[in-house]
């Protein structure tokens, strides 16, 4: 779905007190590991940032003066990004719960990737495909612009932490495919990790890697890219002791400006499936300068950082199911418009007319498994 810019005007949409209300009580009700005056500051905060659309805690305080004054709001706001009481593990744990409460189907596609704000901090992320979109479920913050601050255990080991957390919270029958950039997948040590943490995976490696299919002569993969090709190959990527077995997928289709090169361990999964891992990319513009935008936060600390991240996810997840709720609603969105707006700008939109029309509807409820999205996404 394309991005059309939707501004509605900010003071034709005030924000009743009822409706943090209402959030409160659904936030209380699927995140235990808050206490009742951090879910209320959540409430709050989730209601400033779904009108304001900045991540700037002076601008969300003034976005909703029904709930106090604006320098007694953006304290209230302050205290809560600063407070070392809020557990960001254990809240990540009860949303992964919820959201997959509400995803209602047998298997989840989860997208590794790694953005940089400003080169201030950094954060390893792991979403949820959705929609077009991503849900973030767990996230890891740290000091971008100095080497020695990266994470002691290494890139392999993060991604091997943050995916654990949410398998843990996941069925045991429920194996996901994961997908990953070459940034952070070009890595015998990675590609084992995922072995070992049992799940699928299709991930983009570098032209440079050097495959060994099955009774034939090894190469090096840009000695074969040329437009058009479209091949797959068992065999073993990688050279001698770092060797890792699996299917290799060359796809150069018309218009793209380079080939994918792919690697996976599950055979029955298609090159094309890959083109999902972009839904990230545009999660991460929303959460940016397509909406939150998260990139202007002046916050160095990573541990407040990561308490920013669990509003701006939370609030993020609640406009896309409003969207996916809008979508349904002929008399909000023509047949003709639905092409129109993502989930994200639809949930957005979809909020501000309930505001005005119907602030009695508006509800905290994900509904993460609409009927068109395939199970085998």
């Amino acid at each position: 779905m394309g991005d059309a810019c939707v501004t509605p005007n900010k003071s034709e949409a005030p924000m009743n007190p009822e409706i943090v209300y209402r959030l409160r009580t659904e936030l209380a009700d699927h995140l235990p590991s808050l206490n009742r005056w951090q879910v209320s500051g959540l409430a709050v905060a989730c209601a400033a940032l779904s009108l304001e659309k900045h991540c700037s805690l002076s601008r969300m305080a003034e976005a909703v003066p029904e709930l106090g004054s604006v320098n007694t709001v953006r304290q209230r706001l302050k205290r809560w990004v600063q407070n070392p009481g809020i557990r960001v593990e254990a809240v990540c744990e009860d949303w992964i719960r919820w959201v997959w409460s509400r995803w209602g189907m047998s298997r989840a596609l989860l997208l590794v990737d790694e953005t940089k704000l400003n080169d201030r901090i950094g954060v390893m992320m792991v979403s949820l495909a959705y929609g077009g979109r991503a849900i973030p479920l767990v996230w890891r913050c740290y000091e971008a612009d100095q080497a020695d601050a990266y994470p002691a255990q290494g890139q392999v080991l993060l991604v091997y932490g943050l995916l654990a957390r949410v398998l843990a919270v996941l069925p045991v029958k429920a194996r996901p495919l994961v997908q990953m950039d070459r940034g952070l997948a070009h890595s015998a040590a990675m590609l084992r990790t995922l072995e070992t943490l049992g799940v699928d995976y299709l991930v983009r490696i570098k032209a440079t890697a050097r495959f060994t299919p099955t009774r034939q002569p090894s190469y090096v993969l840009r000695e074969q890219l040329t437009p058009g090709i479209q091949r797959t190959q068992a065999g073993r990527l990688f050279t001698r002791h770092h060797q890792v077995s699996g299917h290799l997928h060359l796809l150069w289709e018309p218009g793209q400006s380079e080939a994918w090169c792919l690697f996976s361990n599950a055979p029955e999964l298609s090159a094309a499936r890959y083109a999902l891992r972009w839904w990230q990319e545009e999660s991460f513009r929303d959460l940016k300068s397509g909406g939150w935008q998260w990139e202007a936060s002046r916050l160095r600390c990573p541990a407040r950082m990561e308490r920013l991240l669990l509003i701006l996810a939370v609030t993020y997840a609640w406009m896309l199911a409003l969207g996916v709720h809008a979508f349904h609603q002929p008399d909000f969105l023509p047949r003709a418009d639905q092409g129109r707006y993502s989930f994200f700008r639809l949930g957005l939109r979809y909020l501000r007319s309930l505001l005005l029309t119907a602030p009695h509807c508006i509800h905290m409820a994900y509904p993460f498994a609409p009927p068109w999205l395939s199970s085998s996404a």
